[in-house]
């Protein structure tokens, strides 16, 4: 998803128990900030990509955010705007059904990240990219509230 703004941040947090609760409520200020700072965010709900193909059960934890944002009456409405991106071929398409079959997952190393220069030059296929509609939060909630 992409939200209406100027800026645009990504921020890759790791979240560990001890530590949620102090990072969920500095996540969910976060947020608001840039929101209220008319930032674009970026995140999946997904909370991740599928290796399998598959789509995976959303995650409402910063859409929540988002959605309180406009609800708490700090912004006038909040534009979202869904992006699908579809491809051919997974990277890991070689490799997960054996993964799946029992076979560990190789790790994870500079090494591989600098041979996959190289399988990142093969042709994959086609990847589509759709834009959808923007959705208004404002909007939306006149109809469904």
């Amino acid at each position: 998803f992409f939200f209406s703004s100027r800026r645009r941040h990504t921020r890759f947090l790791p979240v560990s128990w001890a530590r949620r609760c102090v990072q969920e409520t500095v996540l969910y200020e976060y947020v608001q900030t840039l929101l209220l700072e008319d930032s674009f965010l970026e995140f999946f709900v997904e909370g991740t990509r599928s290796r399998s193909g598959k789509l995976l059960s959303p995650k409402y934890g910063l859409l929540t955010v988002v959605a309180d944002t406009y609800f708490d009456q700090k912004l006038p409405d909040i534009q979202i705007i869904p992006v699908t991106i579809n491809y051919e071929k997974v990277l890991e398409g070689d490799t997960f059904p054996l993964e799946l079959l029992g076979e560990e997952k190789v790790k994870e190393s500079l090494l591989r990240i600098v041979k996959a220069v190289r399988i990142l030059s093969q042709n994959f296929g086609r990847i589509e990219v759709n834009f959808c509609e923007p959705l208004s939060i404002q909007k939306l909630s006149l109809i469904h509230i």
